[in-house]
């Protein structure tokens, strides 16, 4: 029974990777549909511009400072918050690079279907990494735990967490548009729809802490190589 239960947890791992990878493909499509950038990014453009950082900066500066409020609301971090940050971001560089993602430029239509297409299959890997337990990226974290707090719905949630974005990357100078308006008021939504259909509540879904999966991680390891017969205990 514990070896199973080590192997379910280990299984979880490609899940969450394939989770990251499958946001970031969304988040290409969006650039790529040429409707407008994500509310976030809005954001940290414009918070690059303002303090004369890049994006990249920008966004993990971001981060940092949602990580802290997290912290300060009581949100497991684990150990997909750090991942997140990292693998997204490096997986949209390679998808990018690949470049097998058509760019939009004049078809208004297609520009809309390619957005919505996008903005589904970002919510879609954003629900499945979150249920791999391993915590959640700052921005998702913040997202769960207003939700566990205030019982609102995560669509609701989620949707007023991107409008407080875009707002403030408006007024910091950021670019915005439609496919951002679209992102905002639709993501969270779409990531409600995933969640519901799964039969999964968020407010529900419980992290393992960054300290425990590192342990955990050691411990596989060390079983692996036949450096320990003690099991660890997830």
């Amino acid at each position: 029974m514990r070896k199973k239960r080590k192997n379910k947890n280990l299984y979880k791992y490609p899940k969450l990777i394939l989770g990251f990878f499958i946001c970031a493909l969304g988040l290409v499509i969006i650039i790529n549909s040429n409707l407008g950038v994500a509310p976030w990014d809005v954001f940290h453009i414009g918070v690059s511009r303002t303090i004369n950082i890049s994006i990249g900066q920008a966004s993990m500066l971001s981060g940092a400072v949602i990580i802290i409020l997290d912290v300060i609301l009581k949100q497991t971090i684990g150990i997909a918050t750090i991942g997140n940050m990292f693998f997204i971001g490096f997986f949209t560089d390679i998808v990018i690079w690949l470049d097998f993602i058509p760019k939009i430029e004049n078809n208004f239509i297609m520009k809309v279907i390619m957005t919505l297409v996008g903005i589904t299959i970002f919510s879609y890997g954003t629900y499945l990494y979150i249920v791999q337990r391993k915590g959640c990226g700052p921005r998702d974290g913040l997202m769960q735990i207003l939700h566990k707090r205030t019982n609102i719905s995560v669509g609701i949630i989620k949707n007023i967490i991107e409008f407080f974005a875009l707002g403030m990357g408006i007024m910091l100078g950021g670019p915005w548009g439609l496919g951002t308006l679209l992102y905002a008021t639709l993501s969270g939504f779409i990531i409600q729809f995933f969640f519901n259909i799964h039969k999964v509540k968020l407010k529900s879904v419980k992290h393992s802490n960054l300290k425990r999966e590192l342990k955990l991680i050691k411990y596989t390891f060390l079983y692996a190589m036949g450096k320990t017969n003690k099991k660890y205990e997830n």
